[in-house]
């Protein structure tokens, strides 16, 4: 069974650009990482198959962009991970009565605010990503 174009563009925001977003919400991903999932998606998007190619009408940039300014609205994964990391952050500021901000002040910024919070070689990736 074969997918509309429009099919395809929906398959690859609801659940190719989706599948890394648990682990972007706590980790900067590797740089290659994100790369080579963005360079399979931009592959399906104008792959085609042998007996007919799909043609690359702009590059993958423009159909990152929002519709209302000509793009496909497909997620910048880069630009998506700080997002989220981001997030996080608003939410340590946010609520800091939640347990999992306590365990983080307990561990890391016990004296400090989170904002002039820094971070140790000695400290987790997932202090790091968030730092």
């Amino acid at each position: 069974m074969l997918l509309s174009v429009g099919g395809e563009d929906i398959l690859l925001k609801a659940v190719i650009q989706s599948i890394l977003a648990y682990a972007m919400s706590m980790f900067w991903l590797p740089k290659g990482l994100v790369q080579k999932t963005q360079h399979l998606c931009a592959r399906f998007r104008w792959g085609g198959n042998e007996e007919k190619r799909k043609l690359h009408w702009c590059n993958w940039n423009t159909l990152c962009k929002d519709k209302f300014v000509g793009g496909l609205g497909f997620k910048n994964l880069v630009t998506f991970n700080r997002a989220l990391l981001a997030k996080l952050g608003w939410r340590i500021l946010k609520y800091p009565d939640a347990l999992a901000v306590r365990v983080l002040k307990g561990c890391y910024f016990t004296n400090d605010d989170f904002l002039e919070a820094g971070s140790k070689p000695s400290d987790s990736y997932v202090w790091k990503c968030i730092i």
